[in-house]
């Protein structure tokens, strides 16, 4: 989704997803089982690139337009949304019990 996010935003007249290699790519991808969403504030993505020292950052809107489109997702079935700015350990919490949840769920080695 990242990509063709990234395609729509920056270059909205060139309908990337009538393009041939689009349709065969994702005709072709894997569809995962499971799918976690992480989703944080546009107030939260600015400080994160601040501190990452991001060089092509993104302007609050289009930062706002992303998280509308991410949020849109997470409504949809088969998306586990996770809050991006909970601890490690919560997160960990969230994805083990929607992996107890499905059939799908792997073998852990200990």
């Amino acid at each position: 989704w990242d990509s063709w996010l990234d395609l729509a935003i920056n270059f909205p007249d060139d309908r990337v997803t009538e393009w041939r290699l689009w349709r065969w790519l994702e005709k072709a991808a894997p569809c995962p089982d499971l799918r976690f969403l992480f989703l944080i504030s546009v107030e939260e993505s600015i400080k994160r690139a601040e501190i990452k020292g991001e060089p092509f950052r993104d302007p609050p809107e289009v930062l706002a337009r992303r998280l509308e489109f991410y949020q849109g997702l997470a409504r949809e079935d088969g998306w586990h949304w996770l809050d991006g700015t909970e601890t490690p350990e919560k997160v960990f919490e969230v994805i083990i019990s929607a992996l107890d949840r499905t059939t799908a769920r792997p073998t852990l080695k200990t």
